[in-house]
């Protein structure tokens, strides 16, 4: 059961699902989503200054009593996290994940699809499947970030210990490890739950 006025943050790797996760909540609850990627970039996937994005989150979070994001920026984490009183954590498998993503931007270098409603920011084959391209390529940031321990359930599981050691509201986690049990879940969700 959700808070009266959930704040909802996802974590997950990419390809987890968290946009369409949190597209969903926001229907079916009726709550503003904030799209992290979309306050990060500019066209050219040129990263908007610090102080501007958490400027934007600051205002978001002042404007709405509810909302859902579906990301996990770290530059952001001051700005947002004593605000939210869920986690949703898509654990899911690496192999799992990665699948949805290389179909995710296969599809998004074929179409040339532009991301967030810039009209230059998209992904490209020659970035995306370039093992040269760094963190560029979605891809190859994924496997490295595979590699490393999961430091976004760190991130949670210190919000949670904070919240409770400062006497704030009631904090979850909701940790999914499959799409059918957060779809089971989903499908449960209800604006009163």
């Amino acid at each position: 059961m959700l808070p009266e006025k959930p704040r909802i943050r996802m974590i997950g790797n990419s390809g987890a699902g968290k946009s369409t996760l949190a597209r969903q909540i926001s229907t079916k609850l009726g709550i503003r989503l904030l799209e992290e990627d979309a306050i990060h970039y500019q066209n050219h996937f040129i990263q908007v200054d610090k102080e501007i994005v958490c400027d934007r989150v600051s205002r978001f979070i002042q404007n709405n009593d509810s909302f859902v994001t579906d990301g996990c920026w770290r530059d952001i984490n001051d700005v947002i996290m004593p605000k939210v009183n869920v986690i949703i954590h898509l654990n899911y498998p690496f192999y799992l994940t990665f699948w949805r993503l290389l179909k995710r931007t296969f599809w998004r270098c074929w179409t040339r699809e532009s991301l967030w409603g810039l009209s230059d920011c998209r992904e490209t084959f020659s970035v995306a499947f370039n093992p040269f391209a760094g963190d560029d390529s979605v891809l190859w940031y994924s496997i490295k970030s595979s590699m490393r321990p999961n430091k976004k359930l760190v991130i949670a599981n210190k919000w949670l210990k904070d919240g409770w050691e400062n006497g704030q509201e009631e904090r979850q986690i909701l940790v999914f490890h499959h799409p059918s049990e957060t779809q089971k879940w989903l499908d449960q969700l209800s604006p009163s739950s």
